[in-house]
């Protein structure tokens, strides 16, 4: 990620089919890492909410080209999303809304900054969750790629309607490691690793899909 640049990121899907590989790929674009996983399942660094902050004391996390440190506890998530918001220029990741925020409440007042000033910061962002409703609707109204795999409970697929149109019809069909990404008021249809296909726009409800580049270059 070049300073300048911020993207807020939702990726949703089903156990197995394909999130966590799509978002693999698609951290290997930032150098600057601040990564919350209760699972410790994404490459990183893990370390104490302490050694956090003496890496922002120092201001290492300032000046230093790369890093990817990852904390893992609940307790520590509010300073880590305050660590990468006030540093800026790096990628901010939350592993699984479902474990970090409760449904249907509004964003933790921790996170507000994040979401609402940090395009100033150059702070993206990027969420994951099992279910699409343990997304908080603040983070949906201000994300501006959605990218999902199978949804198959009712109230996930009608989460998706708008960003998907009536796409979310085929939500519970998709098969394994294939996903919508929509972005830019296009949707695509593609397995991760190949190529994305524009999908038809009036089923969609959205503007004319255009030609992407190919998945590995997410």
């Amino acid at each position: 990620m070049s300073a300048g640049v911020r993207d807020v990121v939702i990726i949703t899907g089903i156990t197995g089919y394909g999130k966590s590989t799509w978002l693999e790929q698609y951290l290997k674009k930032y150098k600057r890492l601040i990564i919350f996983d209760p699972f410790r399942a994404i490459p990183a660094e893990y370390i104490s909410g302490d050694t956090l902050i003496e890496k922002h004391e120092s201001g290492e996390l300032k000046t230093a080209d790369k890093y990817r440190y990852g904390i893992y506890t609940l307790f520590d998530l509010p300073l880590a999303g305050a660590i990468a918001y006030l540093n800026g220029n790096c990628a901010f990741v939350i592993e699984e809304c479902g474990f970090a925020f409760r449904k249907g409440q509004p964003i933790p007042d921790w996170l507000q900054e994040g979401i609402f000033l940090g395009r100033h910061q150059f702070l993206s962002m990027i969420f994951t969750a099992q279910r699409a409703i343990s997304i908080p609707i603040e983070l949906r109204s201000q994300s501006n790629r959605f990218i999902t795999f199978r949804q198959t409970e009712p109230e996930d697929v009608k989460w998706c309607r708008e960003k998907l149109g009536d796409l979310i019809e085929e939500l519970p069909l998709l098969p394994k490691y294939t996903c919508f990404d929509a972005e830019d008021n296009s949707v695509s249809r593609y397995m991760v690793g190949a190529p994305r296909m524009p999908v038809n726009p009036v089923a969609a409800q959205t503007p004319q899909a255009q030609n992407n580049d190919a998945a590995q270059n997410l």
